[in-house]
């Protein structure tokens, strides 16, 4: 189910429009260059149903490839999860693998998953509309959560990916114009807070039935999702393909006999008991597994 030297191909391959890393990010390019002029109403509009669906799915592409599941040789992923960070102008794609990492290895633990929220904003959004803002402030929470409360050093890689980033963001400017890069950096803030291809987000690991830390989503976003609703066989296997995990699970479906079908994000939002840090907890002092309430 892991990767193969074929792996790559498979992203081309089988992947049918939006599925493909080229057309992601290019189409971003294109949607940024016709409608930087554009109305306000319009431009927003187009940011937020075209260019936040896109950047989602490019999101997850950068999952993929920081996952290297794509090929076998890890600078090949890596250079393609760069290569796919470009759609949402915010550099971001080797820093995320290296948090991301830490979220399978030390996963719910408080203080190293840096998936789970921290008290701060548990406290802070456990209301109704504490969460719905939550939710649409995901991106700028989810990406500044792991350098405010777990920084890491900088490595070359990232560096890099940052040059890139940022010279990308600089010709964008220079060639478009503000239109095209307020456009993208937009781009970044819907493609996960407030996008419904976002909701499996919050389906993922908020504790919906009590006892249960991981859970598979299945609907429409999982086209744009690249199957990750297949959450539970994605923690088993993290290396196996987007386009193996159906497979993965129909191989072994007493492994994997849980679907969230509920209208999630309502009752996420509706439930005052339920914050997104509601799952089990391995504290690290002893390692038992603690409800958070």
């Amino acid at each position: 189910a892991s990767c193969s030297h074929q792996s790559l191909h498979h992203y081309y391959r089988y992947c049918v429009g939006l599925h493909k890393p080229h057309p992601c990010v290019l189409h971003e390019c294109k949607y940024k260059f016709y409608f930087k002029d554009a109305s306000w109403p319009v431009f927003l509009l187009t940011v937020y149903v075209v260019g936040g669906m896109i950047g989602h799915t490019c999101h997850v592409l950068v999952h993929d490839f920081t996952h290297y599941s794509g090929h076998q040789n890890v600078l090949v992923n890596k250079a393609f999860a760069i290569f796919c960070n470009l759609a949402v102008g915010i550099p971001s794609a080797i820093s995320f693998g290296r948090y991301h990492s830490d979220h399978h290895n030390f996963f719910s633990e408080y203080g190293r998953d840096y998936d789970l929220p921290t008290m701060a904003e548990v406290r802070s959004f456990k209301s109704t509309i504490g969460k719905f803002f939550f939710f649409f402030f995901l991106t700028p929470i989810y990406a500044l959560r792991p350098f405010l409360f777990m920084h890491k050093k900088m490595t070359l890689d990232e560096i890099i990916n940052f040059a890139v980033i940022l010279c990308s963001d600089v010709l964008i400017y220079k060639f478009w114009g503000s239109g095209s890069l307020a456009y993208i950096i937009l781009t970044a803030f819907f493609s996960i807070g407030g996008h419904p291809a976002a909701i499996h987000t919050i389906a993922e690991h908020a504790e919906f039935v009590t006892g249960m830390e991981s859970y598979d989503y299945f609907g429409i976003w999982n086209f744009f999702n690249l199957n990750l609703g297949h959450h539970i066989e994605h923690h088993d296997f993290p290396t196996c393909p987007w386009y193996n995990l159906p497979a993965l699970r129909a191989a072994a479906p007493e492994g994997t006999n849980t679907c969230l079908i509920i209208p999630v994000i309502l009752k996420f939002c509706g439930n005052s008991s339920l914050m997104k840090i509601s799952v089990f907890l391995i504290e690290p002092s002893d390692f038992q597994k603690r409800k958070l309430n």
